[in-house]
């Protein structure tokens, strides 16, 4: 009969099959988190000032109006769609794949920065059907185009925004000194609010004043208003 092997043996090959399924598991787990892709993961790649443009256009085109709830942040994005274009016009151009599981609904998205001023800086489209992943969705961009242009009407404000203010210097030298900052947001209700942010302190009135300078009225908005520290 065969000898059973001796104690100390069999803990080796016991603690070498743990070792082996945890190192399995850890690697299933870090492919699975890789490829985990989000909206935010997006805006990451893009300038700052841009990546509040684009980060307000989905929240004008996506809102309760036409179904969607939550942050826009947390879109999942297929990250083996993500792609990027130099234009002849200096500007560059993102494309990736969106899918809101919350209206059962895919879009092919295209945002363009710096955003050339004859077209909007935000497409969104139905994606292609070798694409589609939920089953009758029955996709379309006509409520999203009709909650931009009721934005657009309403709020005209929000295509000059976010601004950023910077201190006066001497001829031929480049500001780098924050003032301040003025954006926009669209709230889930769909009003639009203003906010400005003070890196100087003292400067609400002047964040007031440059919005009527814009040819807007202050009044006409809720104002946030916000003092950092530098």
């Amino acid at each position: 009969m065969p000898k059973n092997p001796p104690n100390k043996f069999r803990h080796v090959i016991i603690i070498t099959i743990i070792y082996l399924i945890i190192s399995i598991a850890l690697v299933i787990f870090f492919l699975i988190i890789n490829n985990i892709y989000k909206l935010s993961s997006v805006t990451e790649k893009i300038p700052t000032e841009y990546s509040d443009q684009l980060i307000t256009s989905f929240e004008r085109f996506l809102n309760p109006e036409n179904g969607f709830s939550g942050n826009v942040l947390d879109i999942p994005v297929r990250k083996d769609s993500i792609t990027e274009k130099q234009n002849s016009d200096n500007s560059t151009t993102i494309s990736f794949i969106i899918d809101i599981d919350s209206i059962k609904q895919s879009y092919l998205v295209y945002y363009t920065y710096p955003n050339p001023e004859e077209h909007d800086n935000l497409t969104m489209e139905c994606v292609p059907l070798d694409k589609v992943i939920y089953k009758d969705s029955n996709c379309t961009t006509e409520a999203n185009s009709t909650a931009l242009l009721k934005a657009e009407q309403e709020n005209p404000i929000y295509k000059l925004l976010p601004l950023i203010i910077y201190n006066e210097t001497e001829v031929g030298e480049a500001a780098t000194e924050i003032l301040y900052e003025i954006s926009g947001n669209f709230k889930d209700d769909s009003s639009f609010e203003i906010n400005i942010i003070d890196h100087q302190g003292g400067n609400y009135e002047n964040a007031l004043n440059q919005i009527r300078a814009m040819g807007f009225n202050p009044d006409d908005y809720k104002i946030n208003y916000s003092k950092v520290s530098n």
